[in-house]
């Protein structure tokens, strides 16, 4: 680091020791320029800007257009950009172009459209726009937004252009890219597994941070492949600037507060790093640095608080940075954008990657209903079975043998293989590719156990999410939904043990929100972690406690729980209830007296006979006269109890009904 200590990379060091507010003694924009000499001395260069409708692109764009280059500034919104440039805009020196970053379509026309009025010239590409710690949200493409826009879509205009930024490059001015960054690289390091920090992952200031380390990366390896070829590019930080940038973030703690006030600076200075990279003269032949005021940034020092000057270590990880690269070529060369974000994925999907062998012998979904995963293995097998007449044994005995196997019971994680039965998974098992594969996984087999927890945890939230959203749901009666669907993880395959310790695991990390029910065990839902939620959640509790101040909040507390303990003994009632009616039903025998009235109505009705009564049989035998004399039922001695008696002095005893 001792070439960047020369004064001409330190030359503006010493006004940035003592910041004292916006407009204070650190340059400007226009004043780099001024400085290096170069007004009206860039004539014949072309300068592409990004970004500039707002903020410091406006300012960027002004100090450019000193210089006295061709620069083409771009707007997503073409009003909003003419109004902020309308003292500065003139054909020849300073032109707004449309650009949508949120689209890759749009960037593709866009470039198409600049290296025909350019004549496939450029000079300067700076990639200034940015959007910051929005809600969760995806661009046009399926990428989530803040990394789709950021660095995603300014890596595919590279792309575009690279071949003009290198045939325009010259010994006496080589081409430069200026990748506008932040100190927000800091908040975390990369996940390369899951960039769209899918599956309940998502945090704004994550994503913030994933898109800004993103564009560091892109300055490093542009500096790193085509540095030989006159291409040079550096990565900034512009400094603390109010700006429409922070439209998301709650700065009621932050304005006003006389320390951070001090940092900051006006649009105008915030442009300063941006121009200084751009056209200084010390950067000829140079690049692959994070700048930050005017000078090459130190290591970040956690002393110095969260207005200290730095990068952190990962900025520059030359291996994460590589595989970023690799990543981002996938959408971005594609045509075909409707199906990239499950092509890319921008994770490391690991399709030969698995836990230790004596996870496989466990079933991949529960015995208690089928698993339409791996439906082509099922019809496969289904189809071979031989017909059967319906209902036969035979019939019963096929459908048994093909729900077990739709239950992907013998199932390889490591070679992603279904076998039928425990012998061919044993034979599987044994086989020389299972082996070298196993070899693979054994080198570092909890890296293949966290990948696939990361992936079940992130498609469990991730469903729940669409499926459920904030509703209550049995956890066991969610999972089972979860496992129907194609190429799902299966549990035995994480670091968990049981469904259990999975959704107390989510609860503790705050990712869900978790009860446990008397009658249906632990209940999830998902949690809305976005910024509207999260103000939405800030005002209902404002709200419960200036009522609990006023005393309004008590009445209504009270009210609560008189409304829940009603509501909770018509649940113990309705439940004692059904527990009647099942023991009511089960009772095998119940024997009722007929009343006096229907004796009477009975005795009217027949006919006084001389013959032994009828005999009647409780289970709806129809009623039978036998013969004088005899019973019909020859000499049983169980005759009684199907005999009608009759008293000595005549009259009918009471029959009884018995029933079975």
């Amino acid at each position: 680091m001792s070439e960047y200590n020369t004064p001409e990379f330190t030359r503006y060091a010493a006004l940035h020791q003592t910041p004292n507010g916006a407009g204070d003694a650190r340059p400007t924009a226009l004043q780099i320029v001024q400085d290096e000499g170069l007004e009206g001395k860039l004539a014949g260069k072309v300068v592409l800007i990004t970004g500039c409708s707002s903020g410091i692109g406006i300012e960027t764009a002004r100090a450019m257009k000193a210089t006295g280059a061709h620069v083409f500034a771009t707007a997503r919104d073409l009003n909003k950009g003419k109004k902020a440039l309308a003292d500065s805009l003139e054909p020849g020196k300073l032109e707004l172009e449309l650009l949508d970053l949120n689209s890759l379509t749009s960037v593709r026309t866009f470039a198409k459209s600049f290296l025909q009025k350019t004549n496939n010239q450029l000079n300067i590409l700076i990639n200034n726009a940015g959007i910051m710690e929005i809600p969760e949200e995806r661009t046009e493409d399926g990428f989530e937004k803040q990394f789709g826009t950021n660095h995603l879509a300014h890596f595919l205009l590279f792309q575009l252009l690279k071949p003009a930024l290198l045939s325009s490059s010259t010994s006496d001015f080589q081409s430069r890219v200026v990748a506008v960054s932040s100190m927000g690289h800091r908040y975390s390091d990369i996940d390369l597994d899951n960039v769209m920090l899918e599956g309940g992952a998502y945090r704004p200031n994550h994503a913030y941070a994933h898109s800004k380390i993103g564009n560091i990366y892109l300055a490093n390896e542009i500096e790193r492949r085509y540095g030989s070829q006159g291409l040079h590019a550096n990565s900034l930080h512009p400094g603390g600037i109010w700006t429409g940038l922070q439209a998301h973030l709650d700065l009621t703690k932050w304005q006003g507060n006389a320390e951070i006030e001090r940092y900051m600076k006006s649009e105008a200075q915030g442009a300063a790093t941006t121009v200084w990279s751009a056209v200084a003269k010390c950067w000829e032949g140079k690049g692959g640095k994070y700048l930050d005021d005017c000078q090459v940034a130190p290591p970040y020092d956690e002393s110095t608080g969260l207005l200290g000057s730095g990068y952190c270590p990962w900025a520059y990880d030359e291996d994460k940075a590589k595989k970023l690269w690799s990543m981002s070529n996938n959408p971005t060369n594609s045509q075909d954008h409707s199906n990239s974000r499950l092509r890319l994925r921008l994770r490391l999907r690991l399709h030969y990657s698995a836990p230790p062998l004596y996870y496989q012998t466990r079933h991949r979904a529960p015995l208690n209903g089928p698993n339409p995963a791996r439906k082509r293995t099922t019809d496969a097998i289904t189809a071979t079975m031989p017909r059967a007449e319906v209902g036969s044994t035979k019939h019963l005995a096929n459908q048994m043998k093909s729900k077990g196997l739709q239950r992907l019971r013998w199932w390889c994680e490591p070679c992603q293989k279904q076998c039928r039965d425990a012998n061919g998974f044993k034979c599987h098992v044994q086989s020389e590719a299972h082996v070298r594969q196993m070899h693979v996984v054994g080198e570092n087999p909890q890296k293949f156990i966290q990948n696939y927890s990361s992936d079940f945890q992130r498609d469990f939230v991730a469903l729940l999410r669409t499926t459920h959203g904030e509703k209550w749901i049995g956890a066991n009666k969610f999972y089972n939904e979860y496992i129907r669907f194609k190429e799902h993880v299966h549990m035995n395959s994480t670091r968990w043990n049981s469904l259990t310790e999975f959704v107390k695991h989510l609860g503790r990390e705050g990712i869900v929100n978790v009860k446990e029910d008397e009658k249906d065990g632990l209940m999830v839902a998902w949690k809305d972690t976005s910024m509207a939620a999260t103000k939405r959640r800030e005002e209902i509790r404002e709200q419960e406690l200036a009522e609990a101040r006023s005393g309004a909040g008590e009445e209504k507390m009270l009210k609560k729980m008189s409304k829940r303990a009603q509501e909770e003994a018509e649940e113990k009632a309705r439940i004692l209830e059904a527990r009647r009616a099942a023991q009511a039903q089960t009772t095998s025998t119940t024997v009722e007296e007929d009343t006096p009235a229907a004796l009477a109505e009975e005795k009217k009705e027949e006919a006084p006979k001389e013959e032994a009564a009828p005999v009647k049989i409780s289970f709806g035998l129809k009623a039978k006269a036998a013969p004088a004399g005899k019973t019909g039922f020859g000499q049983m001695k169980s005759q009684s109890i199907f005999k009608r008696q009759r008293p000595e002095n005549g009259a009918e005893a009471p029959k009884k009904k018995v029933k079975l």
